[in-house]
C-alpha cells in the first residue's frame, strides 16, 4: 500500500512541480487537523498563471528553474493544469500537463487526474487573495499510520516584490506551514517568452 501511494504521489509531483523531485514530507500519523482550506474557492478567479516560488519539496539534484503553473479552462469548461520548467541540464523548456477531474468550492478544493485512482488526488488551497498570492497544500494518510505531504507556494509575479514575500510568508506561518522546510524555487535570470505557457 505505501509503494503505491508513493509511485502515485510520485508522479503528481514530477507533473506539477518538477522532474527532479525526491521526496514529500513523512510524518508518523494522520494529515494535520490545523490546516484548513479557504471556503467558497472560486476556479475562475484562482485560474491564469502561477510562479511556484517555495516548496516543501525537496529534490535530487536541482531544484525546478523557471518553473511556471497555468490553470485554464478548456472548450468543454474542464480546467486543466500546465506545468513548465526549465530543463538544466539541455536548457529546454519541459512541458506536462494534468486535469483537473472535480472543484468542491465549500472544501476549498480541487482534485487532479490519476489513471490508477478515480478519485484523483486532492490539492487544497489554504490560502489566496487570487491576485497576489497562493499556498496549496496536499496530504495523503496511508492506513492511519503515516502521512505523505507537500505544500507550495505561488504568487501571480514571478519576481514579487518584498511586501509580497513578507505578506505570503505570514500567511504561510498562520495556515501551518513550517517555512524552515520549505526551498525556494529559482524564478531570476528566465526569458520574458516564457511567461506564455
Amino acid at each position: 500500500m505505501l509503494n503505491q501511494v508513493t509511485y502515485i504521489s510520485a508522479g503528481v509531483l514530477v507533473l506539477l512541480c518538477g522532474s527532479q523531485t525526491l521526496a514529500m514530507d513523512v510524518d508518523r500519523g494522520t494529515c494535520d487537523a490545523n490546516m484548513t482550506a479557504i471556503r467558497d474557492l472560486d476556479m475562475k478567479r484562482y485560474g491564469g498563471l502561477w510562479y511556484p516560488i517555495l516548496s516543501s519539496l525537496r529534490y535530487s539534484k536541482h531544484t525546478p528553474k523557471c518553473l511556471a503553473i497555468s490553470i485554464d479552462q478548456d472548450v468543454r469548461g474542464k480546467y486543466v493544469i500546465k506545468k513548465s520548467e526549465i530543463d538544466q541540464k539541455s536548457g529546454n523548456v519541459v512541458r506536462r500537463d494534468v486535469n483537473v477531474v472535480s472543484v468542491d468550492a465549500t472544501d476549498g478544493k480541487y482534485s487532479l487526474e490519476l489513471k490508477t485512482s478515480p478519485e484523483g488526488i486532492d490539492v487544497y488551497v489554504l490560502d489566496t487573495d487570487y491576485e497576489t498570492f497562493a499556498i496549496q497544500h496536499t496530504c495523503l494518510e496511508v492506513d492511519d499510520i503515516i502521512s505523505l505531504k507537500w505544500s507550495v507556494i505561488m504568487t501571480r509575479d514571478r519576481l514579487p516584490t518584498s511586501d509580497i514575500i513578507l505578506k505570503v510568508r505570514n500567511s504561510a506561518k498562520l495556515s501551518g506551514i513550517d517555512l524552515k522546510k520549505v526551498v525556494t524555487i529559482p524564478q531570476t535570470g528566465c526569458r520574458n517568452y516564457f511567461t506564455h505557457i
